[in-house]
């Protein structure tokens, strides 16, 4: 019958799930994870630059891989000389580079360097400082660089907190702020949905008039309610999806859902109207 869905809203959420479903939902995390970890990165890394000055940092990138920013460190000379700027004395001889570049290569450990004096010194003032501190391992290819980032941001954290007149007493996580809060990423995250939303009541307005004319429609749509409304495998896939996802994780995850959903509707109705 002319005007009438040759599917229900159901079987599209239904169909979304089964083929993007988990896989969608752990793609989806890893991305947004990837993507605040290098936001991180980045603060720290322009942190850094901004202590030390353009020469002292001048092999290091305001947007460096992950590889930069642990070669970059490698030497511990900026780590130390901007903790030595922030604490004068923490550390009391830093090893300096003989020649224009501090950047040590990978092929040999850390430890056959004398800069590996400079790593060492600094963790120990870190720790003394009650920074968390990293492995000087994590120094080496394919160390962990976000227990890097963490120290080098709240070293930052401390060095505002001091700027700030050092009111009460600093505590370790206390200041620290993501460089892109939950709501900020959800936000964003939203954007691309709205767009899509947008997008299918303009492409699609006349169709949906026509589709809503037919009395016929408001039966089947409240048979869909109806569907996704009682225990079912459509509830127990949500349930599935979400269940060991962390509570701010799964506002991205529905979202992400929902934009699948449409692009899906979208695409069905457009193959009927084309019918």
């Amino acid at each position: 019958m002319e005007g009438r869905l040759h599917f229900s809203v159901a079987s599209v959420v239904e169909n979304v799930l089964q083929q993007h479903g988990k896989r969608l939902s752990d793609m989806d995390l890893a991305s947004r994870k990837a993507e605040e970890a290098s936001l991180r990165r980045y603060e720290a890394a322009r942190w850094l630059r901004k202590v030390v000055g353009v020469v002292g940092a001048k092999d290091f990138p305001a947007e460096p891989s992950e590889e930069e920013f642990r070669l970059g460190l490698r030497s511990g000379i900026i780590l130390c000389n901007v903790l030595n700027k922030i604490r004068p004395d923490a550390v009391p001889k830093v090893v300096e580079a003989p020649s224009e570049s501090v950047v040590i290569p990978d092929g040999a450990a850390l430890s056959a360097y004398q800069y590996f004096e400079n790593v060492r010194n600094f963790l120990v003032a870190a720790e003394e400082m009650g920074l968390p501190t990293f492995e000087a391992s994590d120094l080496e290819q394919g160390g962990k660089s976000s227990r890097i980032v963490n120290c080098v941001l709240e070293l930052k954290s401390y060095s505002d907190w001091k700027q700030g007149g050092g009111n009460g007493s600093w505590k370790f996580g206390g200041n620290l702020k993501p460089p892109c809060s939950s709501k900020q990423f959800v936000r964003k995250n939203s954007e691309p949905f709205m767009r899509s939303i947008s997008r299918t009541s303009s492409i699609s307005e006349k169709s949906m008039d026509s589709l809503f004319s037919d009395p016929v429609l408001s039966s089947d749509l409240g048979n869909d309610l109806d569907e996704m409304g009682n225990p079912s495998s459509l509830n127990m896939r949500v349930h599935e999806i979400l269940l060991d996802k962390k509570q701010e994780e799964i506002p991205v995850i529905v979202e992400n859902m929902l934009r699948k959903v449409m692009e899906e509707f979208e695409h069905r109705l457009a193959s009927q109207t084309e019918q």
